[in-house]
Order: C-alpha cells, then sequence, then structure tokens
C-alpha cells in the first residue's frame, strides 16, 4: 500500500482499505502509511487514512507536515496567476 499512498492513488487506497489492507503499515524505512501520504501533500489519501488509523504520529511531525501541505497548496494556487 505504501506506493500506492506514494502515487496518491486514493481510489485504489479506498479499495483496498474497504477489503482490510493494514492501514498501519510501513515501508522499509519504518515511516507509516499516513506519514507518506502527508509527506506526498496527497490531501484526499491523507482523509481517507484519518477515517481508519489509530495510530497517529507525534504531534509535532503531524504540525511540521501540515505546514509543508499549506507551503505547497499556497505555491500551486499562486502559481496559477
Amino acid at each position: 500500500m505504501c506506493v500506492l499512498l506514494s502515487g496518491g492513488f486514493v481510489e485504489v487506497v479506498q479499495l483496498l482499505v474497504a477489503h482490510g489492507a493494514d492501514v498501519h503499515g510501513e515501508d522499509n524505512r519504518h515511516v507509516s502509511c499516513i506519514m507518506i501520504a502527508f509527506r506526498k501533500a496527497h490531501v484526499k489519501v491523507i482523509k481517507v487514512l484519518v477515517r481508519h488509523v489509530t495510530q497517529f504520529p507525534p504531534d509535532q511531525d503531524c504540525l511540521r507536515y501540515i505546514a509543508t501541505l499549506a507551503d505547497k497548496v499556497w505555491f500551486s494556487v499562486t502559481s496559477l496567476r
């Protein structure tokens, strides 16, 4: 599932979660699925995972990646002008 998270394939992630995929899985570097989605700024995938995970990363990590998301979204919006 980690590979799909990196690509942001939200429909496939939803299908896997619906069929019991491990949302607490980690990649070979021990990075959790939700942190991969945060790092790649895949907001739709994050929304899917948040509804299913029971173990969240530390607040400090989440806040850092939320700030990164905000920067990426702001850059995307301003680059359209």
